[in-house]
């Protein structure tokens, strides 16, 4: 999805209230390519991120569009993002 939208505004953060070396750790470890966020643990408190993984679609204003608070992975539920998406990004 993040590659898709990149070009429509999209910006994918991971946020993690992890220690900044262990975040970078976890990157390397499985992959991540995106931004990450460490010692983020205001940015749980303002949002209410109980857990991880959550998924949140927050715009610029810093509203929150989707608040997924089903624990698991994304994929099964990424058409109701992508369609929350294609609404906000226009074309």
């Amino acid at each position: 999805m993040r590659s898709k939208y990149a070009s429509r505004g999209l910006l994918v953060v991971g946020v993690t209230k992890a220690a900044p070396e262990d975040a970078l750790e976890f990157a390397r470890e499985t992959g991540v390519t995106y931004p990450l966020l460490p010692g983020a643990g205001e940015v749980f408190e303002n949002y209410g991120v109980l857990w991880v993984p959550a998924t949140k679609l927050i715009d610029p204003q810093g509203r929150v569009l989707v608040d997924d608070r089903r624990v698991g992975a994304l994929s099964p539920r990424t058409g109701d993002i992508e369609a929350t998406l294609e609404l906000r990004l226009g074309d």
